[in-house]
């Protein structure tokens, strides 16, 4: 997931390594910890990989910083990912915002293709919990106390709502990317 940002952000401009890192912190949001050892191991892999490689070394401040740039291996490997479909799990969400980030280098096909999944992934999630809200109203009393209930009821409502502003958002951004592929 952080080898399609890193590929994404190398494909518009080189950079090193920590601003990538402070790049990617500001992407994955304020609860990921994007630590040194998530990014640099990363891009020494990808540098082994020959999907990246260094294109010279800026000073900045006391320390020397290499400055990465994205071979012809790396746009195709990037492509590749981009292209990939989407897995549902605990990341989906950052995966799908960081495909969206970098949509403009695909065509629309795939962006569509992405925009679908996405969808499927949050009607799945709408359809689980409107089932869990539905089991949790049949609990007897004995089973679970009611302020209990009704809390989870609340939790679950909030996701419901979540989710069908996902879905609203996703639907309308699948019909723009359509009628800009009827345009072109």
């Amino acid at each position: 997931m952080y080898e399609l940002f890193v590929l994404g952000e190398l494909m518009s401009n080189d950079w090193h390594g920590y601003r990538l890192q402070e790049k990617l912190k500001h992407a994955a949001g304020p609860y990921r910890q994007i630590s040194s050892g998530t990014i640099f191991p990363l891009l020494t892999r990808l540098e082994r990989d020959q999907y990246i490689e260094i294109q010279g070394k800026e000073l900045i401040g006391k320390r020397v910083r290499k400055v990465y740039r994205i071979t012809e291996t790396g746009r195709k490997h990037f492509y590749t990912l981009m292209k990939k479909p989407l897995k549902f799990n605990m990341d989906t969400d950052l995966v799908f915002m960081f495909k969206m980030a970098y949509s403009h280098f695909v065509n629309k096909e795939f962006q569509l293709a992405c925009l679908e999944q996405y969808l499927e992934y949050l009607q799945n999630q709408l359809e689980y919990l409107r089932n869990e809200t539905n089991i949790i109203e049949q609990k007897p009393i004995t089973t679970m106390p009611k302020a209990q209930q009704n809390q989870l009821l609340k939790i679950f409502d909030h996701r419901i709502q979540l989710t069908l502003t996902g879905i609203e958002w996703v639907t309308s951004e699948i019909e723009q990317v359509s009628q800009l592929h009827s345009i072109n």
